[in-house]
């Protein structure tokens, strides 16, 4: 599939053309995991859960190296699909 053309704005004066909505992936802390002490995703439902953010025109993603494997994953999807240049991808630390 390819991606669907969403309403874009630009992110600051001269910055880049991101999706209005955005996605928030706190990945290990939204249920995507298996109930265990240290949260182990499942990473066939997260790559789901992003191929359809992204088939649904949503390419402004948030995460943080707080969030459990969560950039692990993402680095792990880009891998897989080659869609890292079409990600606008925002991170946090702390």
């Amino acid at each position: 599939m390819s991606v669907k053309t969403a309403p874009r704005f630009s992110l600051g004066k001269n910055g880049p053309l991101v999706s209005r909505m955005g996605l928030g992936l706190g990945l290990g802390t939204m249920g995507l995991t298996r109930p265990t002490y240290r949260a182990i995703p499942i990473q066939g439902e997260i790559f789901a859960f992003l191929d359809h953010a992204y088939e649904a025109g949503v390419t402004f993603w948030d995460s943080a190296d707080y969030y459990n494997d969560c950039e692990e994953i993402i680095g792990n999807c880009f891998r897989r699909t080659g869609k890292r240049g079409d990600i606008f991808l925002a991170t946090k630390f702390g």
